[in-house]
């Protein structure tokens, strides 16, 4: 059961002491000062009389102790009047009666910043800390104080300080307690989770989220505490300090969102659901709590979920007779409406608007915080009504442009979704000029956009823009056209894998202490920035009352300033270390480019799949650039990806195997190649470059024309032409320049089979296979309660692979290696051991290296935000189940000069489309490391084939020195599929070579 309270619009979703200072009852100050009291919603006489009472002047020459009584008997109805004026008079009146008294002081400060009038509010809100009554009140008003200056000032300094006086005054507090005494410690408790969230949601806002979560943990340390403390004492008690912790749980989750710690933010928001089940807590609360569940589904993509969660919220507060203007309620009709759009339920979306904004009339404040501006765009936009999204759109890309300029990410979105809206309604060019201005922009790499929460939807805006400009153009013949739709595939397919790159590698210690020191300073700028743009659009957000536009001004000037000062590091950079610029903000290349590196048999083909089509494009030496367009919608691409993936992912099933799909194979290359089939003829190498559902799929399993029949004589692509796979362009492009360097001296150094638990027995097996959690991530129920808790797999449960010892040993002995010197196996097959080998330079050395483990990818295990290879246990993966992973981050350090990476038992078979994010995000580390190029595999392979698979490669290669890595792939390929009880593709195609495959 949950106590039916909520707070009134005029307080922020957020627990802040301006919100709950004003409601506690008289005779509990020191226990409740900081919860609100339970509220209602007054009739309008009974609000009157309630007006009156508020107003009335205080008793002439009655004792401190009769005032204090009056004016807290009246606080909780001077909320319920939601009248500034009124709200203000009383503080007045107050402060002329007891004028020192803090509460006093403090409400007239709450007063001012709702009016707007922010100078007053500091000198207040300082005196009300001055003269509170003892340190923990002081800390708890110290602590706003300090997210004001930075909210609604971006004033770091004075909001750094402030923060640091709340922490002093909250330790001198806790020195002054004598111990056995339960109601001090009870406040301690209280203020220091109090605090704590403060300060963590003041680093949040300036982009320090690892100091945030610790200060979110500490919180909720502290609150637990006064969970604790209050339930020996009270029930009152030990309901404010349920209310404490599930308030600072909603903001551990959301720092820990904010850094990417999916898992870890769901566990928090799970612990939060247990305390809601355990005891009463307060409605608005419990709204927010819902609603910050809904607000991770959408980053997630779990857009169904959301939903449910959304409107969780949204029953909690109606339940409650909240105003429709609640800002609880309209948090999570918001984040309902984002939800609806993410699946595709336009129509729905789009109800919930009309009646939010039939609700909202009357309240500018309700407006503004019910515009949702992004997804009320994109479903007008997906409704076409193209004159009301191009009127939204108007306003939004004019106020962008003004507040972060025209360059500017969140701007140039702005402007693509209203170049796309102009185009349909006819102003092609006007519509035009608009594309050509916010493409470059919104493609320019090493800009991320901030302050924006739902990133599941804002990919689909930027993946709509590019949409909406390939249509535009589609009608274009000339060499222009299709040059600008290659470049914009090329952007929109490497996104989302550019970002967990450049995430990466931020985190990662590189060697040269120069680039150390331009990334430190690149992210010390891009960590101001971020708090300059965030108080920009948060007055934005604001009533005309509350803007500050003095201090906007300020902020823009100072943006100005490190831009500029970021331009220069950029500069820098890519002066000092090309390579490093290359991998995290590769400019895509130009046909031209391309064309000058292909060899005469090599042909280039990127694949884009989109809600309006598939679109194709070829580059050879001879023609330039051709491109072609299908109907086949990126949904039929998806579903024939699956068709074939069921039976392809069949190596363990024996004579229970599905027949393979022909039909959807032959579609897919119908699609994709045949196309372009002018450009294909006569080469003998198929460099193809593809993203989304695509990317699980290697090209060799694609048949050139219908089939049906033996395996063993069907037309496999494979058969004429070899096939390697590249991230993108730009990758290729950087392997290309890298394979000009002098090759490696040495043959090879490998891993495998490493020991996941000291504990388990090495049992051979015939199907590599790490069935995690992935294939449950579909399987939860209607309500969000039966959602499936992923990502919870323990490191010993990961299956060993005892049977890659005799594959790992085969390379070796086939490339002349040292199997004593060259080959680690079980517990030695360590993360140390890689790490060691690149610092002593024997990696450097190896042209030939081998990882024949399991390739993870993010949510695999908990807190895992990269992909990442397991790597043999050492003894802490019980504490920390990431300590024995080799992660992407520790890839990016090494030193590699290597021909082959190979990884011999990751899979692109996770769900939701992340695993071939993830594997081109791990591909594009090895090759910074030095390599040039991977073999992997798409899904769990049989063990024998595997073996002749990998085997074949390099015996080709060792008897073919001048052939080239695809054509030695290809020509083992074909040997193991002449082999009867191979000749099935789930047994000879799972490999695949991504990178240069050329010598």
């Amino acid at each position: 059961m949950t106590r039916m309270t909520f707070i009134s619009w005029t307080c922020t979703i957020s627990l802040s002491l301006a919100c709950f200072l004003g409601a506690m009852p008289a005779h509990a100050q020191t226990e409740d000062a900081l919860e609100a009291a339970p509220t209602m919603v007054l009739s309008p006489q009974d609000k009157e009389k309630a007006r009156q009472k508020v107003l009335e002047p205080a008793p002439a020459g009655a004792s401190r102790a009769a005032l204090e009584e009056f004016f807290e008997s009246r606080k909780t109805l001077s909320e319920q009047q939601g009248d500034l004026g009124v709200s203000e008079q009383f503080a007045r009146n107050w402060l002329q009666a007891l004028p020192d008294d803090w509460q006093a002081h403090w409400r007239m400060a709450l007063a001012q910043i709702r009016g707007g009038r922010l100078a007053d509010y500091f000198s207040y809100a300082q005196d009300a800390a001055r003269l509170a009554p003892n340190d923990a009140w002081r800390a708890f008003v110290q602590a706003e104080i300090a997210l004001k200056y930075l909210h609604l000032q971006a004033n770091i300094k004075d909001a750094t300080s402030t923060m640091a006086m709340a922490e002093a005054s909250l330790a001198r507090f806790q020195g002054q307690l004598r111990p056995n005494r339960p109601g001090p410690q009870y406040l301690l408790a209280r203020t220091e989770a109090r605090v704590y969230t403060s300060k963590g949601d003041m680093e949040s806002f300036m982009s320090q989220y690892d100091a945030a979560a610790r200060s979110a943990n500490r919180a909720v340390l502290a609150a637990r505490r006064s969970v604790a403390l209050g339930s020996q004492m009270d029930d009152k008690r030990a309901f404010f300090g349920r209310n404490e912790l599930i308030n600072a749980l909603t903001y551990e989750a959301r720092s820990q969102n904010m850094r990417g710690a999916l898992f870890d933010a769901d566990q928090s928001l799970r612990q939060g659901l247990q305390i809601i089940a355990a005891g009463e807590v307060s409605n608005h609360l419990v709204a927010q709590l819902f609603t910050t569940i809904g607000r991770l589904r959408i980053q997630e993509g779990r857009f169904r979920e959301a939903e449910q969660w959304a409107r969780k919220g949204a029953d909690s507060m109606l339940k409650a007779n909240a105003p429709a203007t609640s800002a609880p309620l309209l948090a999570a009709r918001g984040v309902e409406q984002t939800a609806l759009a993410g699946q595709e339920r336009w129509a729905d979306a789009w109800k919930s608007f009309e009646a939010v904004d039939r609700d909202s009339q009357g309240s500018t404040e309700a407006q503004q915080f019910a515009r949702n501006g992004l997804t009320r765009a994109i479903v007008l936009l997906k409704l076409q009504r193209w004159p009301q999204a191009e009127s939204v759109l108007t306003a939004s890309w004019t106020r962008q442009k003004n507040d972060f300029g025209a360059g500017h990410p969140t701007t140039a979105l702005s402007e693509g979704l209203l170049a796309w809206a102009l185009w349909e309604s006819g102003k092609r060019g006007e519509a035009l000029a608009h594309f050509n201005v916010a493409l470059p922009s919104l493609m320019a790499s090493g800009e991320s956009p901030e302050g924006n929460e739902d990133q599941g939807l804002r990919k689909l805006a930027r993946k709509s823009v590019a949409e909406a400009y390939l249509k535009a153009i589609a009608n274009g013949a000339d060499a222009q056209a299709l040059e600008r739709g290659f470049a914009m595939a090329e952007w929109l397919s490497g996104s989302s894998v550019q970002q967990a790159l450049n995430d990466a590698a931020q985190r990662t210690r590189f060697t040269d202490p120069r680039l150390q020191e331009a990334l430190r300073n690149e992210q010390d700028i891009q960590r101001e920035l971020d708090v300059l743009y965030r108080y920009i659009n948060q007055q934005g957000s604001e009533a005309t009352a509350r803007q500050t536009p003095a201090v906007t001004e300020q902020m823009r000037q100072r943006i100005a300033q490190l831009s500029g000062q970021r331009q220069q590091l950029h500069q820098q950079i890519r002066q000092s270390f090309p390579q490093y610029e290359q991998m995290v903000r590769p400019r895509p290349p130009t046909v031209k480019e391309i064309a000058a590196l292909l060899g005469e048999d090599d042909v280039f083909v990127q694949c884009l799949s989109t809600s309006l089509g598939t679109y194709v494009w070829a580059i050879d030496r001879q023609h330039g650039v051709v491109g072609a367009y299908s109907a086949l919608d990126e949904a039929a691409v998806a579903t024939l990806v699956q068709r074939l993936r069921v039976t392809l992912d069949v190596a363990g099933m024996g004579v229970r195997a599905p027949k393979f799909d022909f039909a959807a194979s032959a579609t897919l290359y119908e699609a994709l190649l045949k196309p372009l089939s002018a450009s294909l003829a006569g080469k003998k190498h198929l460099i193809v470059s593809t993203s989304g559902a695509l990317a699980q799929v290697p090209f060799s399993a694609l048949v050139t024309e219908s089939f049906s029949g033996d395996p063993a004589t069907a037309p496999w692509l494979i058969r004429q032409r070899a096939v390697s796979h590249v991230p993108g362009a730009s990758a290729w492009m950087a392997l290309k320049q890298l394979s000009q360097s002098k090759p490696a001296v040495q043959a090879f150094m490998g891993w495998g089979d490493p020991l996941f638990d000291a504990r388990q027995v090495a049992q051979p097996g015939n199907t590599r296979n790490v069935n995690l959690t992935r294939s449950a991530a579909g399987a939860a129920g209607n309500k969000p309660e039966d959602e499936v808790t992923r990502s919870a797999l323990k490191y010993a449960q990961i299956p060993a692979l005892p049977e890659t010892r005799a594959e790992v040993e085969a390379i070796a002995d086939l490339l002349k290696a040292d199997r004593q010197k060259d080959t680690h196996f079980g517990k030695d097959a360590n993360r140390e051991s890689v790490l060691q080998a690149s610092r002593s330079g024997q990696l450097a050395q190896k042209r030939v290296i081998v990882f024949a483990t399991h390739g993870l990818v993010p949510g695999d295990l908990p807190n895992l935000r990269q992909p990442a290879l397991a790597m043999a246990a050492g003894g802490p993966e019980d504490a920390d189940p990431l300590a024995p992973l080799l992660t992407l981050e520790d890839v990016l350090g090494l030193k590699l000069n290597a021909d082959w990476v190979v990884l011999s038992a990751c899979n692109t078979a996770a769900a939701e489309g992340r695993a071939e994010e993830a594997l081109s995000g791990l591909a594009r580390g090895f090759f910074y490391a030095g390599s040039r190029s991977l073999l992997v595999t798409h899904w769990s392979v049989e063990s024998e084939s595997a073996s002749l698979l990998t085997t074949g490669t390099f015996a080709h290669q060792a008897a073919n020195p001048g052939a080239k890595r695809a054509e030695s792939l290809r020509e083992a390929m074909l040997k193991v599929m002449a082999d009867p009880k191979f000749s099935h593709p789930a047994f000879w195609a799972p490999y695949a070579l991504v990178g240069e495959g050329g010598r």
